[in-house]
């Protein structure tokens, strides 16, 4: 059995971000057909203040809830283990409602055969363990100017039953790009844990070789693979070295974009390029909107409450 939601509640809840009266209307239409389309199991929105800078009520933010993604802050068992499974937040255990409607209208715009029209990308978007990533994949298809020929779910090797996210023509710099686009949920106990700030090389490594490189085969003159990456935390010069160090121990992949949530950001992308073909991508990338860099996250971790315990266990002696 699936859920029926209704435009005027979605409506009211994208009041609350940065959308003017009209764009809410919009938008709200927009999400509440392909939510029905979609066809979810469970939905449920919410809006709830959360601390934020200069603001002594907190900031609004609405979000929806779709069904158990694996993770969850109510998973922890203690405060000192940083298993992402035990984190929650905007983008983990939860969306960002308008983000979703954004992506929606970007995927009607870009890929109108595609969207929802697909049953694969139509199954992701239902499943809760694959939705956030489904966005996130025309999320960053969106970021590419004048692309055509879109192909989705294309495989590249014949001896892997693995494909990359998407394949396109750029007519400005007459290449065709392979696309892979990774979030790496893990990222986000960086950001949250003060004494784990350093990204986890081993771990990228690792999820390279394993999830990335089975995906492509060397490319061609005319050709670039591209390895899109969404972090939870800052895209410091440990991020850059690592990935950039990756990059030239490896040779079938030619270009690493990344981007952030981390408010702190100092640019919309970071391009780590291994080859002078790629370089010509530089010019071929979106940056931010107002509306891109308007959206903020939120994370929900378990924390030692010193003293918090022993006064439980002598309220009830």
């Amino acid at each position: 059995m699936t859920v029926t939601v209704h435009a005027a509640d979605i409506e009211r809840c994208l009041r609350l971000g940065s959308l003017d009266d009209a764009a809410a209307r919009r938008r709200a239409a927009i999400l509440a057909e392909d939510i029905n389309l979609i066809g979810f199991e469970t939905f449920r929105l919410s809006a709830q203040p959360y601390p934020f800078p200069d603001s002594e009520r907190g900031a609004p933010l609405a979000e929806y809830h779709f069904g158990d993604t694996g993770c969850s802050v109510n998973n922890a068992e203690n405060p000192f283990e940083n298993k992402i499974q035990w984190f929650g937040g905007t983008g983990i255990d939860r969306g960002h409602l308008q983000f979703f409607s954004r992506v929606c209208e970007l995927g009607r715009t870009i890929i109108p055969n595609f969207w929802l029209a697909d049953k694969k990308l139509r199954a992701a978007l239902q499943n809760p363990t694959q939705h956030l990533s489904a966005l996130e994949e025309v999320w960053w298809l969106s970021r590419w100017c004048g692309l055509q020929n879109i192909r989705r779910g294309v495989r590249l090797r014949s001896d892997s039953k693995k494909d990359v996210d998407w394949s396109f023509h750029v007519p400005s710099a007459n290449l065709q790009v392979n696309l892979e686009v990774k979030r790496l949920v893990s990222d986000a106990v960086r950001h949250a844990r003060p004494h784990a700030r350093k990204f986890n090389e081993s771990s990228f490594l690792r999820f390279c070789t394993e999830e990335v490189l089975p995906k492509f085969r060397k490319s061609t003159a005319n050709e670039v693979n591209v390895l899109a990456l969404s972090l939870f935390g800052e895209i410091d010069r440990d991020v850059q070295l690592v990935v950039s160090d990756w990059l030239k121990q490896q040779c079938l992949i030619d270009a690493v974009i990344i981007t952030s949530r981390e408010a702190r950001r100092r640019s919309d992308f970071n391009r780590q390029l291994a080859n002078e073909k790629s370089r010509i991508l530089r010019h071929c990338l979106r940056e931010y909107d107002e509306e891109d860099s308007s959206l903020w996250f939120v994370l929900d971790v378990a924390y030692e409450l010193p003293g918090f315990l022993s006064r439980l266990d002598s309220n009830f002696c």
